[in-house]
């Protein structure tokens, strides 16, 4: 099992390339192809981020997701555009796997896999592992480390916490005595 959010196992610098890859995993109650739809969809975003003003969608991907699907978002809190991110889906594999990767952005580098993996109890392993370069410099070192360790921890607690809260939605929803694909293996 993955290390906990911020512990030392769960950060793996590479340190020749200033490469890091940071990871973790949660249990949901759905489905991995309920996830993987949700996850698929650059339009549930706002649903997982936690509240960012200014965030905006400046081109989505087609619904389900397709490889070499390109989607861009802005940040802009207080009209000032503080980033813009592109990316594209460099891997669709229904329904345990996808994965994004920035084509333009803040970073040099950003890939950022989601697996969806059922665990044989009705629900399903939810796991991000992400690879990301600053660059080769002390200070790339130094802010790829900041990264790993105050940064992703608390936002995917946060991104797993709503998910979960999302799951329970649709389970509620579902009508009783239906075969949801919230629950199915």
């Amino acid at each position: 099992m993955p290390a906990p959010y911020g512990s030392p196992a769960a950060l793996i610098p590479l340190m020749a390339a200033r490469f890091f890859q940071w990871q973790t995993e949660s249990r949901i109650e759905a489905s991995a192809q309920a996830l993987f739809e949700f996850h698929g969809d650059p339009r549930r975003l706002p649903e997982v981020m936690p509240p960012l003003p200014g965030l905006r969608w400046v081109e989505l991907p087609v619904v389900p997701p397709q490889e070499g699907g390109v989607m861009e978002l802005h940040w802009c809190p207080l009209g000032l555009p503080l980033m813009r991110w592109r990316g594209r889906w460099k891997q669709v594999s229904p329904p345990e796997l996808l994965v994004d990767e920035m084509l333009r952005g803040p970073l040099i580098s950003f890939e950022h896999e989601h697996r969806f993996l059922p665990d044989g109890q009705g629900g399903c392993r939810l796991r991000d592992c992400l690879k990301f370069s600053f660059g080769s410099s002390g200070i790339a070192l130094l802010l790829g480390l900041l990264m790993c360790r105050l940064l992703l921890p608390p936002l995917f607690a946060w991104r797993h916490w709503r998910t979960r809260v999302w799951a329970r939605k649709q389970q509620r929803a579902a009508p009783q005595g239906e075969s949801s694909a919230l629950n199915e293996d």
